[in-house]
């Protein structure tokens, strides 16, 4: 290069220094150069990119305010990006939810500034609502959840519309363990919300197994030592109001009869029977006890006259 394009060059620097010198603020290079960590409020993030001039109306340093309103506001002078209309409802200050880098995303929530409802927010759009397979309830999230995560939840069943089942399938709640006694799904004709066990009652209605199914002695009240030698078809004789009194079905008793009709379990004969041996069966049926559908006198242990008195019989 001649040493005439050489000082054309520099010339053209010197031109091109001076351009930038007008061009830039003195309050851009200000900034530059200014330690704004000394006044307390540092400047990071997207303050970084803001001249002073921004919020520094008319070259008023000293009064500035460093909270994130006094600029983000349309009360004051500055015209900073300020709360658009359909923002959450809260008391609380932006940097309780938001960084200096930029609004959005919202990385963290102080939920303690927050004046609207849970579903005000959480509706599946300005932030997670209730997903598709969640159980049937209200949108009082705060029923049953916590600010601090969603999981675990503490159910109050008050606001649950749909039946136990819906949510206590095994999946979504705990279910029926494989010891249940066989019934239907209706939890609640059973069981109550503050306490699933011990059942509040039972409905026998929804019981679809046998009573002996349940009536073992171990889930249920079995037959107890002193019952009468029968079969384990326990509706037979007894109803789901009670075990007493009984209506005996004598099909599947499988004792003679003076194994219940004894004067204690049942009755017994009475003091005016006729002497005989303790066959019952022999002389009555199990219909009508009186008077005796037959007599069957291998069973008798009087003698005739004992009977044939003209008094018991003829």
């Amino acid at each position: 290069m001649t040493r005439a394009a050489r000082s054309h060059s520099s010339l053209l620097l010197i031109v091109a220094l001076a351009l930038v010198s007008v061009l830039v603020p003195q309050q851009s290079r200000a900034q530059a150069t200014f330690d704004h960590f000394s006044t307390g409020f540092e400047l990071d993030g997207a303050h970084t990119r803001v001249t002073c001039e921004a919020c520094h109306v008319g070259g008023v340093f000293e009064t500035a305010d460093s909270n994130c309103e006094s600029c983000h506001s349309t009360a004051g002078v500055i015209q900073a990006t300020q709360q658009p209309p359909d923002h959450v409802v809260t008391t609380g200050a932006c940097i309780d939810c938001h960084t200096t880098s930029a609004w959005t995303p919202v990385t963290f929530m102080d939920h303690s500034g927050i004046t609207g409802s849970c579903a005000s927010c959480h509706d599946g759009f300005q932030a997670t609502g209730k997903p598709l397979d969640h159980i049937a309830s209200s949108d009082q999230c705060e029923d049953c959840h916590q600010t601090n995560g969603w999981v675990p939840a503490f159910f109050d069943h008050t606001g649950i519309t749909s039946d136990c089942v819906g949510c206590h399938n095994g999946v979504d709640a705990p279910g029926k363990p494989p010891t249940h006694i066989q019934s239907t799904n209706a939890c609640e004709n059973c069981h109550i919300t503050t306490q699933f066990v011990p059942p509040n009652v039972v409905d026998h209605t929804q019981v679809i197994g046998a009573c002996g199914s349940c009536h073992n002695g171990t889930v249920a009240t079995g037959k107890g030592p002193t019952h009468i030698t029968s079969g384990d078809t326990c509706d037979d004789c007894h109803t789901t109001s009670g075990w007493v009194p009984a209506n005996f079905d004598h099909v599947n008793i499988t004792g003679n009869c003076v194994s219940c009709h004894n004067g204690t379990t049942a009755i017994g004969k009475n003091p005016t029977h006729v002497p005989t041996s303790d066959l019952c069966e022999a002389c009555h049926n199990s219909v009508v006890f009186a008077p005796a559908d037959r007599v069957d006198h291998t069973q008798v242990i009087g003698a005739c006259g004992s009977c044939h008195n003209n008094r018991n019989m003829r």
